[in-house]
């Protein structure tokens, strides 16, 4: 499409509406986190409010800060009183299960998309353990390409063999060379150490393990889940974010101002790192 028949988007309008709380539209939405993390969308063009194309700045946060607003803003991150699984008592509670429309599945494949490209690591198939993995490879797949020109093949594996038509464990692009893994968390490792012999079985290479958040909290011995995959398999363990971050961004923050002590404590307890301030 021309560049002058680009249709003009009033990219302050939304911003300002956006952050005063106001209701946007879909459309509106999807704009507005497109051009806060300048994607290269032929389709719009911002202009100031005199309609002349303005060019966009640099963020002014980082991949991990934008994933928390972004969870918090979904309530994928939530403060209060949870038990865990493991029976203990946390301040904040992490759902990726929340991120379970289009929009939000869209901007989950950017943040994993960036944290794969900071990590410049260097791989050759992208891979998602059945069942959580599975959208979350096929969008970060589509985001690397679309944001950042990397065009890389993927595959996904199922819980049961099939012994007809194509056969197999495995969906997808041959499982070949260097694969990187992506997944949602780490909590008990189980679904890393169920997928990792079976990607070595057939002759590839993990290289790395992507994840959206890292607890950074104790299993059953005193190093953390995602400690646990780096000194098993050797492998480094890719984080958007984590609580350490989290805690740092909402320190300065009233509306969580009353949570920072209990997950101070909570991290002092039972974190694999402590030095939240």
């Amino acid at each position: 499409m021309a560049k002058k028949n680009r249709p003009k988007v009033d990219y302050q309008d939304i911003a300002r509406r956006f952050e005063a709380g106001e209701e946007l539209t879909e459309w509106e939405r999807q704009r507005y986190w497109a051009m806060r993390r300048l994607t290269d969308d032929p389709g719009f063009v911002a202009v100031d409010e005199d309609g002349n194309e303005v060019e966009l700045s640099s963020p002014t946060k980082t991949n991990a800060e934008q994933f928390i607003q972004f969870a918090l803003e979904r309530e994928a991150l939530k403060f209060g009183s949870f038990e865990l699984k493991s029976g203990r008592i946390s301040p904040y509670f992490f759902n990726a299960g929340v991120f379970n429309d289009s929009e939000a599945l869209w901007q989950l494949g950017h943040f994993y998309a960036q944290a794969i490209v900071d990590a410049e690591i260097e791989f050759d198939v992208l891979f998602g353990p059945a069942y959580k993995g599975i959208p979350l490879v096929c969008t970060t797949a589509i985001c690397l390409l679309r944001e950042f020109g990397i065009n890389k093949p993927f595959s996904f594996n199922r819980k049961e063999v099939k012994s007809h038509g194509e056969g197999g464990w495995f969906v997808g692009a041959p499982l070949q060379g260097r694969v990187l893994i992506v997944d949602d968390v780490i909590s008990s490792g189980a679904t890393a150490r169920e997928v990792i012999p079976l990607i070595k079985e057939i002759g590839a290479q993990p290289v790395g393990l992507v994840i959206s958040f890292d607890r950074q909290e104790k299993g059953e011995g005193e190093t953390s889940s995602v400690q646990e995959m780096k000194q098993q398999f050797k492998v480094p363990v890719i984080s958007v974010a984590n609580v350490s971050q989290l805690a740092e961004m909402v320190a300065g923050d009233a509306d969580y101002s009353g949570f920072i002590s209990g997950l101070r404590e909570y991290q002092e307890r039972h974190g694999a790192v402590s030095d939240i301030r």
